[in-house]
Order: structure tokens, then sequence, then C-alpha cells
């Protein structure tokens, strides 16, 4: 049996984006498969009852709450960088699992960390003046004190590598993403004791209803992305309004909360023609299962972002059985395969070529679209994350993928 110490200081539920989800999902799948370990999960205040279910229904799970705000960034900071090291000597863990890209250095050894992407060095217009200082100085010291680097696409590998040369590449382990497919991605959920949290929680917003024939009537493009500049959302504005006068009922749904990038979709969406701008919807947060609804319901979702290190809301997309037009950029394309309509960055009149030509399937087509699109995010499972990351944490070969 093993003692694995989590840190996660740096979960701010609702907050912290795909993060979140590939930390709770994680976790919970490595407790139900390998219970014979010892999972002691250091919390905050915002998030220790949130796993308070995981602890309760696994007994290897244990929870250490440290009474830290993570909403206050510099205490967390101070409290990773000073209190968890100390509570780390005294658990003496076999490993310590940062999910959340930094590292507390002083922390006693091995060190395990994920580092999900180098956004702050590719889109630093992302980031405060602030936050980039930080972020570069504790990247920085959480690679060179991690004994072993975890990252979630070969995409993000390559870019680790580029802008940390010196890294040796056999310390690096990707452990890939995954999503729920339609049929049981509200039950999954269930298991973590509460359900798992994507980047939206809480907020009502109406799905499109039945029809006589029992079908569901797919009116609307769906984007969902906090609105960062590196997500480029104004994009998918653009995109709309060349489309939107050949298809009259057509919408466009914003899903996603304001970030450093809301002014330029913001200008975006002003800058349409009254009729069109009332055919875009915005909606700062969902719960799981309107997302999953939603995901389901839309004619298409689209997703314009110029940097993922992994780009989970595409998998989910697929696993939901929507047809994906996405930016052949970063770690899209090796996520989504064959199974999505991809586009040059910037290139707004492929990214309106490419909605026109997925409005216009036929049934049959579109069928096969989802077919794809189910059968390539099949190809990932959770439990796959789980045991990859956990022979990555204890430096134990990785499992054959199936």
């Amino acid at each position: 049996m093993s003692t694995i110490a989590v840190n996660l200081l740096f979960l701010l539920p609702g907050e912290v984006g795909g993060s979140e989800t590939y930390t709770r999902r994680t976790l919970a799948e490595m407790a139900r498969l390998h219970p014979e370990h010892r999972y002691v999960l250091f919390t905050n205040a915002e998030n220790h009852a949130s796993f308070e279910h995981l602890a309760a229904e696994r007994p290897c799970v244990e929870l250490r709450p440290l009474r830290v705000r993570a909403r206050l960034r510099l205490r967390r900071l101070v409290a990773e960088q000073v209190a968890l090291p100390r509570l780390l000597r005294r658990l003496r863990p076999d490993v310590l699992w940062n999910p959340g890209n930094l590292a507390p250095f002083f922390a006693p050894r091995p060190v395990a960390t994920t580092i999900h992407d180098m956004q702050y060095r590719s889109f630093p217009e992302d980031y405060s003046p602030v936050e980039l200082v930080a972020m570069r100085l504790f990247t920085a010291l959480a690679i060179r004190r991690s004994d072993r680097i975890l990252t979630v696409s070969e995409f993000s590998k390559a870019e680790i590598l580029r802008f940390f040369p010196a890294t040796p590449p056999d310390r690096i382990r990707v452990t890939p993403e995954a999503a729920e497919s339609s049929e049981n991605y509200q039950d999954s959920c269930k298991t973590l004791g509460e359900r798992a949290s994507h980047l939206f929680r809480t907020g009502k917003m109406p799905v499109p209803q039945p029809n006589d024939d029992g079908n569901q009537e797919a009116t609307f493009l769906l984007c969902v992305a906090n609105t960062y500049p590196h997500k480029h959302v104004e994009d998918a504005v653009a995109a709309f309004a060349r489309v939107a006068p050949e298809f009259p009922a057509l919408r466009l749904r914003l899903v996603g909360r304001p970030r450093r990038g809301e002014p330029a979709v913001a200008a975006s969406i002003a800058a349409l023609p009254a009729p069109l701008r009332e055919r875009v919807e915005r909606v700062h947060r969902l719960s799981d299962d309107e997302l999953a609804r939603t995901y389901r319901a839309a004619a298409a979702v689209v997703l314009p972002s110029r940097y993922e290190g992994f780009g989970l809301p595409a998998l989910e997309a697929l696993a939901a059985g929507a047809p994906v037009i996405a930016c052949r950029a970063a770690a899209t394309p090796e996520v989504v395969g064959n199974a999505a309509r991809l586009f040059p960055p910037g290139d707004i009149d492929a990214f309106a070529d490419a909605i026109r030509a997925t409005l216009r399937l036929p049934p049959e087509a579109r069928a096969a679209t989802i077919a794809t699109g189910l059968a390539r995010a099949a190809e990932f499972s959770w439990s796959r994350t789980a045991e990859t990351t956990l022979a990555a944490l204890l430096n134990l070969p990785s499992p054959v993928s199936p």
C-alpha cells in the first residue's frame, strides 16, 4: 500500500475550468480502481465540503483541511509553500501529487505535478501582469522541483519541452482526459457523491423541447468557453453573422463567464445588426445536466479556441452526440481526430463554410458524423486516465492502452 498526498489548494469550485473536472474524475476513479492505496487530500476552505462525499464513499480517501481560502490567491500560495510542506513532513507520503500546475518547493520528495499547458507563455494576454509574473516563477519552480511531470496531451508535452528544453523528456508522462457518453453522462457524475464540476455549475436556461414526433429541434450553435483572449469567442460571433441570414431560425448560444477577452466579445455582438443581435444568447453558468442536454440539443458545437492543452469541451460534445466544428490549433486536432470539422485559426470564411456544411448535412450523413464522434470519444476513459496517472505517480511503467 502507498500513501498518495494530493494538493487541492488550487481548486476553487466552478472557477478553474477543465482542471477541476480532470482532478475530480481522476481521483474518484483511482480510489475506485485501487482502494488498496491511501489517498490523503489537502483541501481548502471552499472545496472541502465538495470532497466529503468521496471520502464517505471510499474509506481509502482521507481529507486534511487547510482553512486557507483559495480565492485569496496570495494567502493560498503562502499556505502552499509554507504550511503544506510542514504537514507533508509529518505525513511522509510516498508521493505528493499537485494536479493544478503548481507545487510547493520545499515539500519532501518525491513530487509529481500535472502541468496542463503553457498558456501563460503562449497567451500572456490572458493574465494580469502580477499573475503573469507569478505563473512564470511558480511554474518554473514546479518543473524544477517535480520528480515526475504529468500533462494531458502530446501537444502539451511538446510545449513544456519547448519552453523548458532542459527537462528530460522521460520525466514527462501524458495522461489524457476523457468525457462520458451521453447515455451515462449524468449517472457517472453521481458516483462522485456530488456531481463532478465542469466550468458552469449553476443557473437556469431553457433547452429545446421535443416536437410532436419526439425529436428535439436543434436550432442553435453552441460555444462553450469562458471569454479568455485565447478562446476567440468573437470568432464564433463573426462566423454566425456570416451564416445567420441563410438560416433564419438559427441562434448562437454562448456559455461561459466573462474574462479578460470579454471586451472583444461584447464589441463583436454590439456590432451585429439588431435582428442578429437578438439571436445571440449569453449564459454564464450551467449545471452538469443542463450542459449535457444542451450539448445534445445543439445543431453543432463551435469551438474557435486557438490554444487548448487538451480541449475537454470538444470531447464532451462528441460524447454527447453533437457535431463539432473547431479551430485547427494546439491540442484540438490530437483530441478530435477525424471526428470534427477543423478550420484554420482566424479564417472566418472557412469557419462559416464549416458551419454551413454541417447544418446542411442530410440525416444519414449527420447520423454518420455523430457516430464517428461517439466512437472517437469512446477511445478516452477516466479509468484509463486514472491508471496512467497512478502509474506515473508511483513511477511504474505506463499500462498498455486498450
